[in-house]
């Protein structure tokens, strides 16, 4: 030590002490912080579900319902907006369906009216913004399944006019090639339309097959017949074999069903006419002339007859004669005792059966002006 420095006095404090004594002093602001976090993680969740609800109703407003329910199903349930936001799914649900109905629809419309363009135009759209949709998935494949008949059947129209022309121009070059043997240009056309043909053949074949599959099986004869036409191969000779072979199954198995349709008719009918033949013999046991004309007028029209119903008939019109007489006359007995309306009763009832009855008319006439003549002397006395 220098002798000319002088001592410095050094205070000890406790280390235990200074600690505690730094820890007091950071307390509030720890506290602080803690709070600050806590606050900021509030506002933070409270703006991520606003933020949130701001992009689900945007994507509404552009028809994003799958963006849209997407986002709803991800929203954690801890989240304070949760039920809320729940609660929109119910009407974007119901905005998605009519969403997806009106696709369906238009595209039905445009369908119809063959504007494929738009209606896949308008499905790719839709599946982008509904892509979990199983009705405009479905709905799609319909769609898609449709265009690609109709393509297919466009492409067999085309290949077919091809094929009758090809066939007439082999048929021309030949005639010519026949007159002017020595031209060679017409020699090599005929060459090269043959090639073609069985080229094309072989296509028509394709098609054929396809048909014959399907049961289509008059196009398949169509075709098949004019790819013989064009190159008779073995493999279009066997094709046109089976698809004849298959005409042949089809119209016997057609008129197989014909033949049990026709007996089921058949045995029907003469289960109808047996039962109006029993009832029109109840209703003539009862004199029950009324029903008994009317179910005879049905089984006249009944498919089946009995052999003998121009005999029932005539039996009938003999009966139903006498029986209207027989009316006539217990109608002419009230009459003369002065019981008009029942006389008029009976005497209509008479002329129902029979409607040209001459005598049964004059007494319905003659029996209405006493009715109404009476009535007139009433109406005068009690005047």
């Amino acid at each position: 030590m220098d002798e000319t420095s002088e001592p410095k006095l050094v205070v000890l404090v406790p280390l235990k002490d200074t600690i505690v004594h730094q820890l007091l002093f950071m307390a509030p602001y720890a506290l602080l912080g803690v709070l600050l976090v806590i606050l900021s993680g509030c506002l933070s969740t409270s703006g991520v579900g606003t933020d949130l609800e701001g992009r689900i109703d945007r994507w509404v407003g552009e028809q994003e319902y799958g963006k849209a329910l997407v986002a709803i199903d991800s929203v954690d349930k801890e989240n304070p907006r949760y039920k809320h936001i729940q609660k929109k799914r119910i009407s974007i649900s119901g905005l998605a369906k009519e969403y997806e109905n009106e696709v369906i629809e238009v595209g039905k419309k445009d369908v119809r009216r063959n504007n494929w363009r738009a209606v896949l135009d308008r499905y790719d759209i839709a599946l982008k913004k509904l892509p979990k949709s199983q009705r405009l998935t479905a709905e799609y494949n319909n769609i898609v399944t449709k265009q690609k008949i109709k393509i297919h059947k466009a492409e067999q129209k085309v290949l077919f006019a091809k094929g009758e022309m090809l066939e007439k121009e082999i048929s021309y070059n030949r005639e010519l090639s026949q007159v002017d043997p020595r031209n060679v240009s017409i020699t090599e056309n005929l060459k090269d339309k043959t090639i073609e043909a069985q080229k094309v053949s072989a296509e028509l074949l394709v098609f054929a097959e396809i048909d014959l599959e399907k049961k289509e099986l008059n196009r398949a004869k169509k075709m098949a017949n004019l790819a013989y036409r064009l190159h008779p191969s073995e493999q279009a000779g066997a094709l046109k074999s089976r698809v004849l072979v298959s005409i042949k199954l089809r119209n016997k198995k057609k008129n197989a069903a014909l033949e049990y349709a026709q007996k089921k008719k058949i045995r029907k009918a003469k289960q109808r006419g047996q039962a109006l033949l029993s009832e029109y013999n109840d209703f003539l046991s009862q004199d029950n002339y009324s029903d008994a004309k009317k179910t005879l007028s049905l089984l006249k029209k009944n498919t089946w007859k009995p052999q003998d119903l121009d005999e029932k008939e005539a039996s009938f019109q003999e009966k139903l004669a006498n029986h209207v007489d027989i009316q006539l006359e217990l109608g002419y007995s009230y009459y003369k005792r002065e019981h008009y309306q029942k006389a008029l009763d009976i005497w209509q009832a008479a002329l129902k059966l029979q409607p040209n009855h001459k005598q049964a008319r004059e007494y319905v006439d003659r029996v209405k002006k006493v009715i109404k003549k009476l009535e007139i002397l009433k109406s005068k006395s009690s005047g």
